[in-house]
């Protein structure tokens, strides 16, 4: 930031030693109207128009993107909601995701278990034939 002031004080000073250097009287037509004025007058008068131009367009086009930051910031604020709600929504299907797989775990045990049951019966049922058929051979 510095540096640009001290470039338009630089600017300046060189616009003013230029209108100095040439301050014979010119004559100068503005539509209807003509005037005998210095020449320096005219430099430093164009000059300040130009900066004051410069500084209106500056100040609009600030204006502008004042006013995109705002609408992107809103934006900005409306998508992170979303986003806040969609983790939640992920955080709460997570849950029953992990409610169901230790159901699904609990519910092999048992099928496990009884499966186990089932195969010890049969193997009983089978012993149990085999030792009336031993004990019908007899």
């Amino acid at each position: 930031m510095q540096i640009y002031i001290v470039l338009i004080l630089l600017f300046s000073i060189l616009v003013t030693l230029f209108a100095i250097f040439n301050a014979s009287v010119v004559t100068v037509s503005l539509f209807f109207v003509e005037a005998q004025i210095s020449l320096a007058l005219v430099i430093i008068i164009s000059t300040l128009i130009g900066a004051v131009t410069v500084v209106l367009f500056d100040m609009f086009k600030k204006i502008k993107q004042g006013k995109q930051v705002k609408d992107l910031s809103k934006r900005i604020e409306a998508l992170e909601k979303q986003i806040a709600v969609k983790d939640e929504a992920i955080r709460q299907r997570d849950q029953v995701l992990s409610e169901k797989e230790q159901e699904l775990t609990r519910r092999d045990g048992i099928i496990k278990e009884l499966r186990l049951e089932q195969s010890q019966n049969s193997l009983e049922t089978t012993e149990n034939e085999n030792k009336s058929d031993e004990v019908g051979n007899q």
